[in-house]
């Protein structure tokens, strides 16, 4: 059955068979920034705020807070960000803050310690962090027998009749290990596009979110999970073949990204990164830049040079600390849009063009 190339089903029951992994409800991030006065909670499921709650406790007092989801049109989010009253943190002492989310049956709660003179803070909750990208439930051997079985079976199958057989040693390899079977999950997904091309676009996105998740699981094992995020405020995804931008709730603390040299046609998933200062977008196939960056008021550095932009739209007037801005290489930049695109920046101070 599972060689047969007008019925595949089996791999459905085979998949059902290694069981989907479920987590209960938990905070797997918390990140507050004094000079913002901002408070961002990174669940490990998406979460509705028309149905759950978050509440805050800072200092072993309960707070008045109000929540936002980075996408104002999307009201479920992993990331939930809460804009503090001015006096909720002092300038310079040391604060207690937590979190209890509750969404349907479950809830949780998570805390955070600001010392004092500190800018800002951050908790990870190591065990939700480290197996957030596990989706199957079988053990570990298992998930290794079955790979080898898949392997062989694409080894003697003709790969124009492997699709499944491919589909499912990704996800057999992603669950395993990430980073080590990096580029045996490229090779399955090169495959993929040629025998199936009528689905490219969405092996593209997969695989954009595998590469990431790469990413992330390697960072994870390179720095210790106290000091994680002091490590790795600066993050390098370019030059990876992306698509998409996805799993970037990982990184809440974000100072600088650098996704240029992508085939990315907007900057969607951005928007989390309410603390980066400095985004690179160079060499993609960007073509108009709109609610991506809404949220992004610590933004001083935007480069977007050899995209298609041809619209910016409003997007550049919610950037209120933006300075350096460069269009170079884009149907955009002309001396006529200068006037225009000061006019809405109205922080700029430098615009790239030629």
């Amino acid at each position: 059955m599972y060689t047969d190339p007008v019925d595949q089903s089996a791999f459905f029951y085979h998949r059902w068979l290694l069981g989907r992994e479920e987590s209960q409800l938990a905070v797997r991030c918390l990140f507050v920034d004094r000079r913002l006065q901002q408070l961002i909670a990174v669940v490990n499921k998406p979460m509705n705020l028309l149905n759950g709650s978050a509440c805050i406790i800072i200092d072993e007092e309960y707070e008045l807070a109000s929540w936002q989801t980075p996408n104002p049109r999307n009201p479920s989010s992993t990331v939930l960000v809460c804009q503090l009253a001015e006096d909720q943190l002092s300038s310079s002492g040391s604060h207690v803050l937590a979190v209890q989310v509750s969404f349907k049956t479950e809830s949780a709660l998570h805390v955070v310690h600001l010392d004092s003179g500190m800018a800002s803070a951050c908790h990870l909750d190591v065990p939700s962090t480290y197996n957030m990208f596990k989706s199957l439930a079988a053990s570990p051997d298992v998930l290794q027998q079955e790979l080898d079985s898949l392997l062989e079976l694409i080894e003697i199958n003709d790969e124009a009749d492997s699709k499944w057989a491919f589909l499912t040693a990704v996800q057999l390899l992603q669950t395993l290990d990430p980073v080590a079977h990096r580029e045996q999950v490229q090779s399955c997904f090169d495959s993929l596009l040629r025998i199936d091309s009528m689905r490219s676009g969405y092996y593209r996105d997969l695989r954009s979110r595998y590469s990431i998740q790469s990413v992330a699981q390697q960072t994870w094992r390179d720095q210790n999970p106290e000091h994680l995020w002091q490590g790795s405020r600066c993050l390098d995804l370019s030059r990876k073949s992306l698509h998409g931008l996805f799993h970037l709730d990982n990184w809440p603390w974000l100072l600088r990204l650098d996704v240029s040299g992508n085939n990315l046609t907007s900057l969607s998933g951005c928007q989390v990164l309410h603390f980066l200062q400095e985004l690179v977008a160079d060499d993609n196939g960007i073509e108009e830049i709109e609610y991506e960056l809404t949220n992004m008021m610590s933004l001083t550095h935007l480069s977007l040079k050899n995209n298609a932009i041809r619209r910016i739209g409003d997007a550049l007037k919610h950037l209120t600390g933006l300075r350096h801005l460069a269009l170079v290489g884009n149907p955009i930049a002309s001396e006529d849009c200068t006037a225009a695109i000061f006019s809405v920046a109205s922080s700029l101070e430098n615009l790239v063009l030629f």
